[in-house]
């Protein structure tokens, strides 16, 4: 009787666990953030605003951050950051803006600037016109083992940096949260002017025709769908919340095949 008592209690307490790939709706730290609605839902910073998640939406070995944003028109050659993670000590990832050059820097166990170190950085133009379009942002990245592993940066659909031979930690470390529109190894840095329309974060390294999709989905105001690969999405069509998952790492083989897909896809695009 009591092993029969054990094995219905199993029962029931699995029957209350949550699927793995059952969505939430997850509060965010969004400290003077505004929500506009004009000319589609967005969430609106000032320079002075922050929008922290925790490190759980990101994944050291694999995944991808998209973000789909419009800089205000008067930020000059001021350095908006647009994405962080880390402090500086040792770890730290920063994607910033300034002017129409776009900048990716990553740190990771020590800033050795030599190649397959822990030091990445990667830089692109962005389009010359129209200038108040909005843009989509990817960041694309694979731990694939010392001087081996991917960092790609994407404007619009389209690849526009990549690094193929670098080293990225197997974790974060102890980091937390990391930022959108704002520097997490310095709060005294003005942060992004402008508005956020969506931004997502994957568990793998996302196709470059994925990624075209979903640029071209938002070019038409629709906010792509919450995909099996998905760990967080923000859209702010009701409220400043993310939508959130829990997903398993790929596996080893999973990841290789991954990026051998996107290797063979970009060496067959003109």
């Amino acid at each position: 009787m009591t092993r029969l008592r054990c094995l219905l209690l199993l029962v029931l307490l699995a029957a209350r666990l949550p699927a793995a790939d059952e969505t939430t709706v997850l509060a965010v730290d969004a400290a003077g953030l505004t929500r506009g609605t004009e000319p589609r839902p967005a969430a609106v910073f000032t320079g002075a605003s922050s929008l922290l998640l925790p490190i759980s939406g990101l994944q050291p070995t694999a995944g991808t951050l998209e973000l789909y944003l419009q800089p205000a028109a008067d930020t000059g050659d001021a350095v908006l950051p647009l994405f962080s993670l880390g402090t500086n000590a040792p770890l730290w990832w920063l994607l910033t803006l300034q002017g129409r050059e776009l900048s990716l820097l990553c740190e990771n166990q020590g800033a050795i600037k030599l190649p397959g170190s822990y030091y990445v950085r990667l830089t692109a133009k962005l389009p010359a016109a129209p200038a108040d379009a909005p843009l989509h942002l990817a960041i694309v990245w694979a731990a694939l083992g010392e001087g081996q592993s991917l960092v790609q940066l994407y404007v619009n659909g389209r690849l526009r940096d990549a690094r193929d031979n670098a080293t990225l930690a197997p974790s974060f470390g102890t980091v937390t949260r990391f930022g959108l529109g704002c520097n997490t190894a310095n709060a005294r840095q003005p942060g992004f002017v402008g508005r956020l329309y969506y931004a997502a974060t994957a568990n793998r390294p996302l196709a470059p025709a994925t990624l075209a999709a979903h640029y071209a989905e938002l070019q038409q105001g629709r906010p792509p769908a919450f995909a099996a690969e998905n760990l967080l999405q923000l859209d702010f069509q009701t409220d400043l919340n993310a939508r959130a998952a829990t997903r398993a790492p790929l596996t080893a083989p999973e990841l290789d095949a991954a990026v051998r897909a996107i290797r063979e896809s970009l060496a067959a695009t003109p």
